[in-house]
This record gives C-alpha cells, sequence and structure tokens, in this order.
C-alpha cells in the first residue's frame, strides 16, 4: 500500500498549455482558436421550473445541484460532439442535424 501512495505523490501534472483540452479538436489553421471549456452554470430556478411542468414539485439542495452538474456536462458532451460533426463536414455553423447525430 505504502508503494501505491509512493507513486501517486511522484506523478508529474498534466502540462495542459501544450495540449488540447478536448481530443480530437486541434486548431486545423492559425486563425482557428484552440477550444477550451468555460465556467458554464444552468440556474437553479430554470431547472425548477423545467422540472415543475413535469409533476415534481419540490427537490433537495442537493439533488439539484447534483442534476444541475449532470445537466452541464451532457450538454457539453452534445456540444462536443457537434462541432466535431460541423468540422467534418467543413461548415463554420453547427446545424440541427449535427446536434441530432451528436445526441444519438
Amino acid at each position: 500500500m505504502a508503494e501505491r501512495d509512493n507513486q501517486i505523490q511522484t506523478e508529474q501534472p498534466v502540462d495542459t498549455t501544450q495540449t488540447p483540452l478536448v481530443p480530437g479538436l486541434e486548431p486545423s489553421t492559425k486563425n482557428e482558436k484552440l477550444i477550451q471549456p468555460k465556467s458554464i452554470t444552468i440556474p437553479k430556478s430554470t431547472i425548477r421550473k423545467i422540472i415543475k411542468e413535469y409533476g415534481i414539485e419540490k427537490i433537495d439542495n442537493e439533488a439539484l445541484t447534483e442534476l444541475q452538474s449532470i445537466l452541464i456536462s451532457v450538454l457539453s458532451n452534445i456540444a462536443i460532439k457537434s462541432i466535431t460533426f460541423t468540422k467534418h463536414a467543413k461548415r463554420k455553423r453547427t446545424n440541427r442535424q449535427d446536434i441530432l447525430l451528436a445526441t444519438a
């Protein structure tokens, strides 16, 4: 067990300045920017309004926070996949079909 702890402590941190944060989405030209995730939040009040329409009257704050993080994760994954489809089609604008393919 002590050997495992030593291995964990001696690992070097990954340098993210040189590698893209989203695998497979390296900039293809000088003018194209590297995709860097930003701190995105979905207001809890918005989530409450949405789930209220489906019959949930009250929700625990911990459950709401967990739902918030899951929604952000899912939406981020859809955005990343849809960008891949858009770039593959050599377009600059993401369309409905890219979103549908990303969610499939």
